[in-house]
């Protein structure tokens, strides 16, 4: 990694069938997580929306909150 520019991490899980964490990273979602990444699809987005209004500092601070995190999936949910 560099610090050269900034970039969004999505995570849905971990590792399952004791695969590497590599192939996991970089292989497809499994059939039963369609779901949770379009949930967590809708989260990058806002946060991504904050980088570019509000800045990565105020970005990191909302959306690397569990609370928050929490609160918008409940939000979600709701849609």
């Amino acid at each position: 990694g560099t610090n050269e520019f900034c970039r969004t991490k999505i995570g849905i899980g971990r590792p399952r069938y004791n695969e590497a964490i590599e192939d996991f990273v970089l292989d497809p979602f499994y059939d039963d997580q369609q779901s949770t990444i379009t949930e967590a699809l809708h989260i990058a987005v806002k946060a991504i929306e904050s980088f570019v209004l509000y800045g990565v500092e105020a970005a990191m601070n909302t959306f690397n909150s569990l609370t928050t995190r929490k609160k918008l999936r409940k939000k979600e949910v709701k849609r």
